[in-house]
């Protein structure tokens, strides 16, 4: 079982310390190192979690080729379903 859920985000945030729950998901589960270490570059302030409506969220990454980020398709679908099946699991 993940240990990167709401709740635990949530824990780390009441013992303000969501930047290392951030940067171990980074590091493990999220699989995105750079972001992590390009993040540690600068002095942040976290917030959260806070809950936004997702007409505020742009997306930069897909299959599309007008994409910030393109991603291959398959990958793309494959991730997609992963994230589907972890929110209908709770």
């Amino acid at each position: 079982m993940t240990r990167f859920t709401l709740d635990t985000a949530m824990e780390y945030a009441a013992n303000d310390d969501l930047e290392t729950w951030i940067h171990l998901f980074f590091n493990g589960e999220g699989n995105n190192v750079g972001l992590s270490e390009g993040l540690k570059m600068k002095r942040r302030f976290w917030l959260g979690p806070i809950e936004i409506d997702i007409s505020y969220l742009n997306r930069a990454l897909g299959p599309e080729l007008n994409m910030e980020y393109v991603e291959d398709e398959d990958w793309w679908n494959y991730n997609i379903n992963q994230i589907s099946k972890r929110i209908e699991s709770g």
